[in-house]
């Protein structure tokens, strides 16, 4: 996943662009190890953040950022993980996980350092994925975990973005395999799930709370406490159907598909007098 750009260094997969224009995922230098790399604005080649094996999914947009995603231990499990910039270095941190973990990953972080993921646990004869927050502690690092709520029925729930809110979302899939969309709202006591309302996976919210996400059949945006199916929206405006939606950013625009077509659609407001 993500997309594959040569450098003078090996191929660079990047997975996220912060706000400091600063791209975000892996670098292979040959075909067997992949190690988590960013590269800057203007610079030649990416630099990698670590010697682990792994791969960085998301960063914030602060001066000295954080970044998560995982590392491969050498049992070959995915770990969650963290990487603090300091200066000109970068400290990594293994994120602490359950009991029984078998996997997981780091898939979405906030400007005040909440990361959110999941962590696999192997308790059947097929890994559950359990939704995890990691917030950092008063006095710096991450010590604990919060395993998010999910209902009874629901067998494995991912967490896949996380506004400065403290707002998540993601997907739950019940025992049957569906998958449908969900949030989870933050409250004074904990998080509280909610389900959006279709099947598939909210992929991505901003700091006002509009979430965009979908299935391969259809794409939507869920805004005001209302949900838009976005392909009826662009059909209105006379353009292109998306065939997925992977991000919307803080002013609105959105990150989509269309076919073999990357697309950016900027919102339009109209005022009337």
């Amino acid at each position: 996943a993500g997309i594959a750009i040569d450098s003078p260094n090996g191929q660079f997969r990047a997975r996220h662009l912060n706000a400091r224009r600063i791209v975000f995922g892996s670098l292979s230098k040959d075909s067997n190890q992949s190690l988590p790399a960013l590269w800057r604005q203007r610079a030649d080649a990416p630099i990698t953040t670590s010697n682990s094996q792994g791969r960085i999914e998301c960063a914030n947009d602060e001066i000295l950022c954080r970044a998560a995603g995982h590392t491969v231990q050498a049992n070959g499990v995915m770990r969650p993980s963290v990487w603090e910039e300091s200066k000109a270095t970068w400290i990594e941190t293994s994120l602490p996980v359950p009991a029984f973990c078998v996997g997981g990953n780091a898939l979405g972080i906030s400007d005040n350092g909440v990361i959110c993921g999941f962590a696999e646990i192997k308790i059947a004869p097929t890994p559950n994925r359990l939704p995890c927050v990691w917030a950092p502690g008063e006095s710096g690092g991450y010590k604990r975990f919060t395993v998010l709520p999910t209902p009874t029925e629901v067998k494995s729930a991912v967490a896949i973005d996380i506004n400065r809110r403290g707002t998540v979302v993601g997907y739950s899939e019940d025992r049957d395999g569906t998958r449908r969309a969900c949030r989870w709202n933050p409250t004074a006591t904990g998080w509280v799930w909610e389900d959006l309302g279709v099947e598939g996976a909210a992929v991505s919210i901003n700091w006002l709370g509009s979430i965009v996400g979908g299935n391969p059949d259809n794409s939507y945006l869920w805004q005001c406490e209302e949900r838009f199916d976005l392909n009826a929206l662009l059909k209105q405006g006379n353009e292109p159907s998306l065939d997925r939606v992977y991000a919307i950013g803080e002013l609105g625009d959105l990150i989509g598909i269309s076919g073999d077509q990357g697309r950016v659609l900027t919102p339009v407001t109209t005022l009337s007098f």
